[in-house]
């Protein structure tokens, strides 16, 4: 038996006359296509998924279409639920995910039907019992799910994030460099060549913030893991900009400068540290990149 005859053997079993189905999950497991906005109703003698403009191409495509009515109506997706359930007397809906508005509006809308609960019940008691497909799928998403860790075992290092193991970013390398301090023309260590640590301690240093998940592996500087007595955290290159010249600040970066991009005011000085910066580009593993993404990536490489 299919997920929609199960479905209404318990409709009948549970004396429903009609189910309207309004969660994603539960959406997907009945009629196989996965969307964000719309129902699924189930009487007796019908069967529709009710969906937009957005996903009626994908559905008509999809299994769904095998065994459910795909409907785009011009009307609201409540109105055009209470048609195809016309005649039926007790409806479900499903008590564990519908809010109290939405379920407001079923009783407004379904003028003569009484709605009740149980719908989330009686899939929920649906999805306990695997038909044959179901349980290959589960073997192949473990078979993936082995697989990945395997390879994360190896990718994992020490002060990553959990959301950095689950991006797992790729990075090309362009070129190494050695860290320099930005500052501004102005600033007194300007008239050096080489700048060491110990003579930045007068001045405040000008960090990049890149948000709550960043990492010393991603950082744009390689100075972060160093005790600053002054340090401030900025979120926009303007402010950075503005605060190395109003406060005689500065930031460590890789050297390179743009001076149509931040002006001929910044200067870039060799900073004496035994450390090296890998500039590079990072991606998301494994996906493929647009044609303007490659075209950039080009430029970049043309540009260094």
């Amino acid at each position: 038996m299919t997920h929609l005859e199960r479905l209404r053997k318990e409709m009948k079993n549970n004396g429903f006359d009609a189910v309207v189905v309004s969660s994603e999950i539960n959406q997907r497991y009945l009629g196989g296509f996965n969307y964000t906005d719309g129902l699924i109703v189930v009487t007796e003698s019908r069967a529709a998924l009710l969906t937009d403009f957005r996903y009626i191409e994908a559905a008509n495509a999809s299994p769904a279409a095998k065994e459910f009515e795909i409907l785009m109506p011009d009307k609201r997706m409540s109105a055009a639920a209470y048609e195809v359930m016309a005649g039926a007397k007790r409806v479900a809906v499903e008590e564990a995910t519908l809010s109290l508005s939405g379920y407001e509006n079923f009783c407004n809308v379904f003028a003569g039907m009484e709605v009740v609960g149980g719908a989330s019940a009686m899939i929920d008691g649906l999805r306990e019992f695997k038909d044959a497909g179901e349980i290959e799928k589960m073997k192949a998403a473990q078979a993936i799910t082995d697989a990945a860790f395997a390879h994360i075992v190896d990718f994992i290092r020490p002060d990553m994030t959990e959301r950095q193991v689950a991006l797992e970013l790729e990075f090309s390398e362009l070129f190494t460099a050695k860290p320099h301090v930005f500052i501004s023309d102005k600033n007194p260590l300007c008239k050096k060549s080489r700048i060491t640590v110990k003579d930045l301690a007068p001045f405040p240093y000008l960090v990049f913030e890149q948000g709550e998940h960043s990492s010393f592996y991603f950082s744009e500087e390689p100075y972060p893991a160093i005790e600053h007595e002054k340090t401030i955290m900025v979120r926009d290159r303007a402010t950075l900009f503005n605060l190395l010249i109003g406060l005689d600040g500065f930031t460590v970066s890789s050297g390179v400068i743009d001076e149509e991009l931040n002006g001929d005011h910044i200067v870039a000085r060799l900073l004496e540290l035994d450390e090296k910066m890998r500039i590079g580009i990072i991606t998301k593993k494994n996906v493929i990149l647009s044609r303007y993404a490659v075209s950039y990536i080009e430029a970049v490489r043309k540009y260094i």
